[in-house]
């Protein structure tokens, strides 16, 4: 999982931080509890702590790969189009 910074924000609260995106540099933000933040560090999986539809694919992907979901859309489109030109 890709975090940057973990911030106490209240008694039992935290605001986990996403690595920056490694195409522009966004970084998003989601807030958790004692229990999620004992959870990750434990190891737990993206999937266990980043449940959908509580969590969308785009914040989940973002904590897992680090790319946003607009630059995550042009990595992917432009990978399919190698693919493509490969297979042809």
């Amino acid at each position: 999982m890709n975090i940057s910074k973990l911030e106490k924000i209240a008694e039992g609260k935290y605001k986990v931080y996403s690595a920056s995106c490694s195409e522009c540099g966004d970084i998003a933000a989601i807030e958790v509890d004692s229990k999620w933040v004992f959870d990750m560090h434990q190891g737990g999986r993206v999937s266990d702590l980043m449940p959908f539809p509580k969590y969308s694919m785009a914040i989940r992907e973002k904590f897992i790969s680090g790319l946003c979901e607009p630059c995550w859309n042009k990595v992917m489109m432009g990978a399919e189009l190698v693919a493509e030109n490969l297979n042809s």
